[in-house]
């Protein structure tokens, strides 16, 4: 059951987290544009790396260095990648679309469509795997 508990609060401490750096870069402050970007799409830190490493996290603190941890790393990593994957593509068609001469490609990259597609950057996930080994031992150590 703790792992559940430790899973759900790296998600919520990174959607907070999330949520008030958003607020506090951006410029415009309308529901859609502070609600969507800042819980639905990539940004730092990242929400998905956050929940991993900490259910890894108390894996690794309860059963040790096992198989179970082995296959979470590597289910982890695998999850990881494809974040990256999805950044990379995302960037890749917004530069294509911006360079096209077809006005309604360009729109959808000024409209942030393409945003619903977006991954992380490596620094968003390095940021959340931060985050979720220290809401992992937090939890672990003071609350569970």
């Amino acid at each position: 059951m703790e792992i559940i508990i430790v899973f759900f609060v790296a998600i919520v401490v990174t959607q907070f987290i999330k949520v008030i750096w958003f607020y506090l870069s951006k410029d415009e402050r309308k529901p859609r544009s502070f609600l969507w970007p800042s819980f639905w799409i990539g940004g730092f830190p990242s929400s998905h790396t956050a929940a991993l490493t900490s259910a890894l996290y108390v894996i690794w603190k309860y059963d040790g260095m096992n198989l179970l941890f082995g296959f979470g790393v590597i289910v982890s990593l695998l999850l990881i990648y494809g974040l990256l994957e999805d950044k990379k593509r995302q960037v890749l068609f917004e530069e294509y679309f911006m360079q096209s001469n077809d006005s309604s490609l360009q729109k959808i990259v000024v409209e942030e469509r393409l945003l619903s597609f977006s991954g992380h950057s490596l620094f968003e996930i390095i940021s959340g795997g931060f985050v979720g080994i220290a809401v992992g031992f937090v939890m672990t150590t003071f609350f569970l």
